[in-house]
């Protein structure tokens, strides 16, 4: 969580970040479109892993 606070310039270390699946304006290209799905879908895979661990 470190990095993230230092890569949004904050001063806490525990912030939020928001992840958009489809950007704001404009639309990708089908290759590019794929690849951020399946790195979405590994990473809310991870942190799914991780939460169920916990509780």
């Amino acid at each position: 969580m470190l990095d993230l606070a230092t890569a949004g310039t904050t001063k806490r270390p525990t912030c939020c970040v928001l992840v958009m699946t489809k950007p704001a304006k404009g639309e990708l290209e089908g290759e590019v479109k794929e690849k951020l799905k399946t790195d979405y879908d590994q990473v809310t895979s991870e942190v799914a892993e991780v939460t169920s661990a916990m509780f």
